[in-house]
């Protein structure tokens, strides 16, 4: 619980906050980094990072996403029933000033660094 700061070092690190708002920097490195719940900031670094979300509110930013390089990781649980990737997109995603951001209600994940909503279609994983 709390407020974390989390710091990968050069490797692939594995890097998971708790309740509160956490800040998640990766490193060089593949890394995978989950804010867990709460509004969480998700800066992977250099890399072919993975960015993981699941059921449990709050208001997340990933703010250095690269488009064909990294990965966000949906847990099917933010919405109900199974819907595929481009349904997700089509359902949930919208462009706005600072990225792409999408909107689960009770859960808003903002991903900077993209320009449209269609960059998602090879960088998304629904568990």
């Amino acid at each position: 619980k709390g407020n974390d700061t989390l710091r990968g070092n050069g490797g692939a690190d594995e890097l998971a906050g708790g309740v509160g708002k956490d800040k998640l920097f990766g490193g060089k490195g593949n890394d995978s980094l989950d804010g867990g719940q709460g509004n969480d900031t998700l800066i992977g670094g250099g890399g072919r990072d993975r960015f993981e979300f699941h059921k449990g509110g709050g208001k997340d930013k990933v703010q250095d996403f690269t488009d064909n390089v990294d990965t966000l990781v949906l847990d099917d649980g933010l919405w109900r029933g199974d819907l595929s990737v481009r349904q997700v997109i089509n359902r949930f995603a919208e462009k706005v000033a600072d990225g792409v951001l999408l909107d689960f209600g009770k859960h808003e994940i903002l991903i900077q660094g993209l320009d449209d909503t269609s960059q998602l279609r090879n960088d998304l994983v629904i568990v």
